[in-house]
């Protein structure tokens, strides 16, 4: 399937070269004003270790401040460990994505506090690091026994009208201004994996381009993966090889009330130009489904992403 994926948009893309060479820079939004809250640190037990042979270092606990789009304004540490480890940590919180704080429903700029684990190897250097609330995306055990719909009944659940898709197996639905939809885009002949829908938007301006495709894929093909991380992975590695950049490695983004994990990476266009795209997958009714997004910034590509709806069973 990364295969596919590697060429996806790639005429639409070649587009992109004629109109600009200065990509978009979306606004980051309204940061929180001074002062800073108080961060009282909680007391945890010592964490289990991740993998065997290493040992707890302790935590690295952050202030991070959001704005009202949920970009990162600022992240200060309040307690560390040593200098190396306080700085690794600042990096990789800044790599994440997060959604803004809501106060009544509405984005408001406001600030949250993480802790991030570290572990060092019992007889190397090895070093392991994870949020206090990292999620590794396990795939349910029960996931795998769900007795799913064929590739065919995904396909027929699927409705074009106008600029917008509906899918009534996965119960989701987006639409996509100016894009031309094509449903389903990509099959494949063995029924293992379909691209449900693709919609691709030009324009006159790059800001204004974009790609979405919805892509459906059986667990059984991949026996061997236990998370949905190491499934964005098998996608983003076929990438990397090709040459794109990450941005935005494995991180949990909230869209609808689903929860998927993802990464960003920027991908060339030419001697001067690029565009990101970003694969967000999870787990649902015996796939792996996933939202492969393609536009001019990483701000208007978690813009897209977000636009997808779950319509969820009460």
């Amino acid at each position: 399937m990364a295969p596919q994926l590697a060429a996806f948009l790639l005429m639409f893309w070649a587009a992109v070269q004629s109109n600009s060479s200065v990509p978009s820079t979306a606004s980051k939004g309204v940061c929180s004003p001074p002062p800073k809250p108080a961060v009282t640190i909680p007391k945890r037990r010592t964490p289990a270790p991740p993998v065997p042979g290493v040992h707890y270092l302790g935590a690295v606990t952050m202030l991070v401040s959001l704005s009202d789009t949920g970009s990162i304004c600022e992240v200060e540490v309040v307690k560390g460990i040593e200098a190396a480890l306080d700085k690794q940590a600042v990096s990789v919180i800044r790599q994440q994505l997060f959604q803004p704080i809501r106060q009544d429903g509405k984005p408001v700029p406001g600030f949250m506090t993480i802790q991030r684990d570290f572990w060092r190897g019992d007889t190397s250097d090895t070093l392991v690091s994870l949020n206090a609330d990292d999620s590794k995306g396990e795939v349910p055990p029960d996931a795998r026994t769900f007795p799913a719909g064929d590739v065919p009944s995904l396909i027929a659940a699927g409705k074009v009208d106008g600029n917008r898709y509906w899918n009534e197996y996965f119960r989701l639905s987006f639409t996509a201004p100016g894009a031309a939809l094509t449903a389903p885009s990509t099959v494949d002949e063995q029924g293992r994996h379909v691209r449900l829908v693709e919609a691709v938007a030009g324009a006159q301006k790059r800001e204004d381009m974009y790609a979405i495709s919805i892509l459906a894929d059986r667990l059984p093909n991949y026996p061997q993966l236990f998370s949905r991380s190491e499934y964005v992975a098998t996608i983003t590695g076929q990438l990397k090889r090709e040459g794109a950049k990450t941005t935005r490695d494995s991180c949990r983004y909230v869209i609808s009330g689903v929860e998927f994990v993802g990464s960003i990476m920027q991908e060339s266009d030419g001697p001067s130009t690029s565009h990101f795209r970003g694969i967000f997958s999870t787990v649902m009714k015996g796939y792996f489904l996933s939202l492969d997004v393609a536009a001019a910034s990483e701000e208007r590509v978690l813009e897209i992403a977000s636009s997808v709806d779950f319509k969820h069973d009460r």
